[in-house]
């Protein structure tokens, strides 16, 4: 290991007097062998190191405590506590600044190691960029969408679960536009978690309530993909009947778009694929979309609006009619509105959606409201929705805007159920 050396102006300190002069340090102009009077900065030069990495630790109350190691575009950045140093020009000139130094008792220890170049690559001065949007696994089988640092949704996936959810889901304001069960029946609604997946009649079988047989169980994540723009999950999923055969293979992909004044957009694509034999998706109001909203935007409970992209308003009009988009607004801080709008993507093969929608706080798009769909073995069913995560209450021009975006951009195939 090459040697280093330290002292104080230019005196070596005692325990380490043996090491090359490879450092020396000031104290204001003086030389001194004890730290008394504490000049605005100590500034400390390394010369000719052949080291490529650095470890320093300053001392604070007698407690040694290691230096972070940051990039700057005028060098390398070492900062704790006091302390601060700079090393320019590939580590031959390092600088420490200390400000407001109060304590005789802190003394600085400077540089203990270095390693040659042969044994550690050196640090890179230029980070590589960080995503804006990012999705992230969590203990527990969930996973966390996040912009900036900031979570937007999270999606569980437990097996022990009876389908996979969302929750929560941000808007602008930071709190959660969605909530867990009905706000006056938690029971026989405990199946409304939040946003949610399901169908209440798949061969005569239901995965939409809780005490339904069919489940939806998890199967693997396919992928995980960050962006400036947007972030996304891929996950594979089998519906299962009571005697674990199953049923439906489902591969969904879950995408997060950044939009201007935080709001964003959850873009989710299905792909539905069936072994060998045919399945019959009944005739019902109840799935394919669930979404239950936060107490306060209800209609009844908090004041909020439900509009339909026909101009309709509230359950009286909007209660299953077909439309592009539904939104439920309303109020979710004091003086603060925020809601959300459920999209039916014109290439979904039941579009315009007819929509399952209550004043109590919830709505949904109904994929078999008209008629049964029987699914068929190399025919899968791809279906896309979407949700618009919004502040206040916009005009029904702005959400047909974001509708109009949402429509036109690219669906990605998502592959069969097979594994990779």
């Amino acid at each position: 290991m090459p040697q280093v050396g330290h002292g104080i102006g230019n005196r070596a300190v005692s325990r380490i007097a043996n090491w090359a002069p490879y450092v020396r340090c000031e104290i204001g102009n003086r030389a001194v062998p004890r730290i008394a009077n504490w000049a605005p900065y100590v500034r400390c030069e390394i010369g000719n190191l052949p080291g490529s990495n650095l470890e320093v630790f300053a001392a604070v109350d007698r407690v040694s405590r290691p230096l972070d190691l940051f990039a700057h575009p005028d060098g390398l950045i070492f900062h704790a506590h006091l302390v601060r140093c700079r090393a320019m020009n590939r580590l031959h000139s390092l600088k420490c600044a200390y400000r407001n130094l109060q304590s005789a008792s802190i003394l600085l220890l400077g540089l203990v190691t270095v390693w040659s170049a042969s044994s550690a690559a050196p640090p890179s001065s230029t980070p590589k960029p960080v995503p804006l949007l990012q999705v992230i696994p969590l203990p527990n089988s969930e996973i966390s969408f996040q912009r900036d640092r900031v979570e937007l949704t999270r999606y569980y996936y437990a097996t022990n679960l009876n389908r996979p959810f969302l929750y929560p889901m941000r808007g602008p304001s930071g709190g959660s536009l969605t909530r867990m069960g009905h706000p006056h029946d938690p029971v026989s609604h405990s199946h409304h978690n939040s946003v949610w997946i399901s169908h209440h009649d798949v061969n005569g079988l239901s995965s939409w309530e809780d005490r339904g047989v069919l489940r939806i169980l998890h199967q693997r994540i396919e992928e995980l993909k960050d962006g400036d723009d947007s972030c996304s999950a891929t996950v594979l999923n089998q519906w299962v009947n009571p005697s674990g055969t199953t049923v439906i293979v489902e591969r969904r992909r879950m995408t997060a778009h950044a939009l201007p004044r935080d709001e964003w957009l959850l873009e989710m694509d299905l792909r539905l694929d069936v072994g060998v034999s045919e399945v019959t998706f009944g005739k019902t109001p109840f799935g394919l979309v669930g979404v239950r909203m936060a107490k306060t935007i209800g209609v009844n409970d908090g004041g909020g609006t439900i509009r339909n992209s026909d101009g309709r308003m509230n359950e009286q009009e909007v209660f299953w009619k077909p439309a592009r988009w539904v939104d439920y607004s309303g109020p979710i801080r004091s003086r603060t509105m925020a809601g959300i709008t459920l999209m039916d993507h014109p290439a979904n093969p039941n579009h315009p959606s007819v929509f399952h929608v209550r004043n109590d706080g919830w709505m949904g798009a109904s994929l078999t409201f008209d008629a049964p769909r029987v699914l068929k073995p190399g025919a899968p069913l791809i279906l896309r929705y979407g949700l618009y995560v919004h502040g206040g209450m916009p005009s029904t021009n702005a959400i047909q805007r974001q509708w109009l975006n949402f429509a036109a951009r690219p669906i990605d195939e998502l592959p069969d159920g097979r594994k990779r």
